[in-house]
């Protein structure tokens, strides 16, 4: 006589004290990962996630991130236990990404506590989470805070750094965007000085008080007019010799993002200046 297989599912249930438990560190858990609302409609958020998977009725905003994502997935996973496996299975890339692109990417070990308790509630997606390509430390190149990445964009950084300064910023790579915004500057006053020059030796000689190559005042005051003449070289000496060897040497930490912002928007206000010199010497 054939034994009977009895195929095991998630279905419709009473949510035990120890389940509510295990779905209310899960709350915790994919509010890491995935926000309760967004300032955009259309954002990727639970929110959105219950409107695309027709669970609208099961979101409350209570006020509290956490309370409020308990709330809908204690509900979800007591109506539709299937619905809330496939919503999670199919959105976990997507909040990679978007921890990746926040600068705060997910380590393994907070995958595999998340499987874990997934695997308490029924919800068995040990394979595919193990399977993730998912750093087991924190890398030492990742995108800056969005809200970061937004206030350099706010800068309005000479045209010469863009886009290329821009993006490695962006992707992460803050002591290359530094190194390479320096080296534009350096190219654009080798250009406007007619000097073939390098580093602090150009600096020096380009903007020298005695005969610059670069005028970058016109002050009537001739002892002013050296002074600023002086501030100028030594502020592009100094971003040279310090800034440009620093962010050169491949065995250097990565800057933090507030300092690569700095120096970017210091660069920057540097290439305004010798711009300015040279249209009004034209």
């Amino acid at each position: 006589m054939k034994k009977r297989v009895v195929k095991k599912s998630i279905s419709k249930k009473v949510v035990s004290a120890s389940s509510l438990q295990s779905l209310r560190l899960l709350a915790e858990q994919l509010g890491e990962i995935i926000p309760a609302t967004s300032m955009n409609k259309t954002g990727f958020c639970f929110t959105t996630l219950a409107k695309e998977y027709k669970l609208k009725k099961y979101w409350e905003n209570k006020g509290q991130k956490k309370e409020s994502i308990a709330s809908f997935l204690v509900l979800v996973y007591k109506k539709h236990p299937r619905v809330l496996k496939k919503l999670i299975r199919e959105n976990l890339s997507r909040a990679i990404e978007r921890r990746h692109k926040n600068g705060n990417p997910i380590l393994r070990q907070e995958a595999d506590t998340l499987s874990a308790t997934l695997f308490k509630l029924n919800i068995d997606l040990k394979k595919e989470i193990g399977e993730l390509d998912l750093p087991t430390t924190r890398p030492s190149i990742v995108p800056p805070r969005i809200e970061i990445q937004k206030a350099l964009g706010v800068l309005s950084l000479h045209p010469m750094l863009l886009p290329d300064c821009k993006k490695l910023f962006d992707d992460g790579h803050l002591n290359e965007s530094v190194r390479k915004a320096l080296e534009k500057y350096e190219v654009y006053v080798r250009d406007s000085s007619g000097l073939t020059l390098m580093g602090t030796n150009l600096m020096e000689q380009a903007f020298s008080e005695k005969g610059p190559k670069i005028s970058i005042s016109n002050d009537t005051d001739a002892r002013r007019n050296e002074g600023l003449q002086t501030g100028f070289k030594d502020i592009s000496r100094g971003a040279m010799e310090y800034w440009r060897n620093y962010s050169s040497h491949g065995d250097e930490e990565q800057m933090p993002a507030q300092d690569a912002i700095s120096i970017l928007g210091v660069v920057s206000h540097l290439l305004y200046i010798v711009q300015k010199s040279k249209e009004t010497t034209v």
